[in-house]
């Protein structure tokens, strides 16, 4: 592609800045451990669904969408979330929301959209947009499903007569929110809740992604023009990886301890390879990385991992950005 034609799988458009997060931490001031630097090569399958959590492989994301030739990842990812949090909250398998409904019906331009709801939404349809914006109207407005309001943008390249039918929506947005201040925070959160993040899409290392862990220092850069969804991570420190402890024995012998070993770390191009060595078994996934992001986009399946991409999880303005805005929402 051009230059001028990825442009057109981007779409976000940076809202409300003096909320953007600038420096992350890991850990909350309620405590935690903290985490090493570790990550693999090679791998395809992404294999991996990720240990700790894992929403795309529990079947409670929708599979992987293609925006197309529309700037309407911000539309994507707002109902990829949502789709999510209903799902988790139900037990129940997701429901595709109407992209179509949001792209066309939040439209600024739009004086049908003024005189049918009475006011603007201030969004630009194909040319970008924002979540909360998107979970606004969806609040107001109500929610279509895609059934009901297919996609056609991908294909055109631009947006339709708004064709909202308050009959058919399925129930409006409750709330949403922000998570600030530290990785703890986000973990907690994910749980629950698929979380939607801004990050910089236009390098390199993010466009021609296909595998293994993009690492914090791999030159992704922060400036916000594209938006994501955080399905799940893996991080076997905040989990029991040690094997089952044995039971004591009646006279032990004494267990030396551990020598200090430095960290063999190798950094590639992209991607890093870091051996934890900590004294406890830590166990990784099948690609051999146990500190990352599961990251779902909407660029189809034939984009990254099958359309998944992983980001090391880091402190700080995180990695290509994505901690400047970590957001969720709920039906």
């Amino acid at each position: 592609m051009t230059q001028d034609e990825f442009s057109h799988h981007l779409g976000l458009v940076e809202k409300d800045p003096a909320k953007r997060v600038t420096s992350m931490s890991r850990v909350s001031s309620r405590g935690g451990r903290g985490q090493r630097r570790s990550g693999g090569l090679g791998g395809r399958g992404l294999v991996a669904r990720a240990e700790t959590i894992d929403h795309a492989a529990d079947g409670k994301m929708y599979p992987v969408k293609q925006q197309g030739n529309c700037g309407s990842c911000w539309a994507f990812a707002a109902n990829s979330a949502l789709e999510g949090t209903i799902a988790i909250a139900n037990g129940s398998n997701p429901t595709r929301l109407s992209e179509q409904h949001l792209v066309d019906c939040t439209l600024g331009s739009s004086q049908f959209n003024k005189d049918l709801f009475g006011k603007t939404y201030g969004l630009w349809g194909c040319d970008g947009g924002w979540m909360n914006y998107a979970w606004k109207f969806q609040k107001e407005q109500g929610i279509m499903t895609d059934a009901d309001y297919p996609y056609t943008s991908g294909s055109t390249g631009t947006e339709t007569q708004c064709a909202h039918d308050a009959s058919k929506t399925i129930g409006k947005v409750a709330r949403w929110g922000q998570i600030r201040d530290n990785i703890d925070d986000v973990k907690e959160k994910l749980k629950t809740h698929p979380l939607t993040i801004a990050i910089d899409a236009g390098q390199g290392v993010f466009q021609f992604y296909k595998d293994g862990v993009i690492a914090a220092d791999a030159g992704c850069g922060t400036s916000l023009n594209h938006a994501v969804v955080i399905v799940g991570y893996q991080d076997k420190a905040d989990g029991d990886d040690t094997d089952p402890s044995p039971q004591p024995d009646p006279s032990p012998e004494p267990e030396p301890s551990p020598e200090p070993v430095e960290d063999g770390c190798t950094v590639y191009k992209w991607w890093h390879t870091c051996e934890g060595t900590d004294d406890r078994r830590r166990l990784q996934d099948a690609n051999g990385y146990d500190n990352y992001w599961k990251i779902q986009n909407s660029w189809g399946k034939n984009w990254g991992d099958e359309g998944f991409v992983l980001f090391e999880i880091a402190e700080g303005q995180g990695v290509c950005g994505m901690n400047s805005y970590i957001e969720w929402v709920e039906m």
